[in-house]
C-alpha cells in the first residue's frame, strides 16, 4: 500500500520519472490520498490509461486532481471508481479549468461507487468532453432523486 508508507508517494514519484514510455498505470487500492498523488506526480507523459480506483481522493474541489492529471495530456481512460468523490467537490470545481482541460481527451470515465447524487452528476457532466464514449455512473445515487437525469438530458441535448 503506497499511501500507507510515508515515503511511498515520493518513491512512486522517483519510479514514475523513469517510465516515460508507460501507457497504462493502475494505482488502484493503494491508500493514496490527493496529497500523496500530488507528491507522486508528474505522471508519465505518454500515459493513456490511469486507474486510481479505491483510493481516498477527497478534497475541497478537483483543482489538485486536475493539476496531477494534466501532466499526462494524452489521457483517454480514467477510472475514479470508489475514490470518495462527492457532489460538493464537483460543485466547487465549476471554475476548475485545470480539471476540465485534463479530462478533455477522455473517451472513458468511470466514477462509479462515489456519492455524487443528481447534482454532482449534472456538475460533472458540465466538465466532461462532449466526445466521451463511455461513462460509468453506477452506484452514484444513494437516494431517490427525481431530477437525477436532468444532467444527462442537458449533456445529450
Amino acid at each position: 500500500k503506497i499511501g500507507r508508507d510515508p515515503a511511498g508517494p515520493h518513491n512512486l514519484h522517483l519510479v514514475l520519472g523513469n517510465l516515460a514510455s508507460l501507457h497504462t498505470l493502475d494505482l488502484s487500492n493503494n491508500q493514496l490520498t490527493m496529497t500523496g498523488l500530488e507528491t507522486a506526480s508528474p505522471l508519465p507523459p505518454n500515459l493513456t490509461c490511469l486507474s486510481l480506483a479505491g483510493n481516498n481522493l477527497q478534497a475541497p474541489n478537483l483543482r489538485m486532481l486536475g493539476s496531477v492529471l494534466s501532466t499526462s495530456p494524452g489521457l483517454t481512460n480514467l477510472n475514479l471508481q470508489g475514490t470518495a468523490l462527492n457532489k460538493t467537490m464537483i460543485r466547487n470545481s465549476q471554475d476548475c479549468q485545470d480539471f476540465q482541460k485534463a479530462i478533455s481527451g477522455l473517451s472513458v470515465l468511470n466514477v462509479s461507487k462515489n456519492s455524487l447524487e443528481g447534482q454532482g452528476i449534472e456538475a460533472l457532466l458540465k466538465l466532461c468532453p462532449t466526445g466521451i464514449e463511455k461513462l460509468d455512473f453506477s452506484s452514484t445515487i444513494q437516494e431517490i432523486d427525481g431530477g437525477c437525469l436532468r444532467g444527462f438530458v442537458k449533456f445529450c441535448a
